[in-house]
């Protein structure tokens, strides 16, 4: 019974370390998409000067 309590303290870390890991991959993404949508509008302004 000593471990339950250290398995559950284990189970919300990971569950924390897996929300951050998600929150943190939605930032990537949409900075990507920012990145890659601001390239292409000043790729294609070039291209029609």
């Amino acid at each position: 019974m000593d471990l339950a309590p250290d398995v559950n303290a284990i189970s919300s870390l990971v569950d924390l370390l897996g929300a951050v890991l998600q929150l943190a991959a939605a930032v990537v993404t949409l900075l990507a998409a920012a990145a890659v949508g601001r390239r292409r509008s000043g790729r294609g302004e070039d291209k029609e000067r």
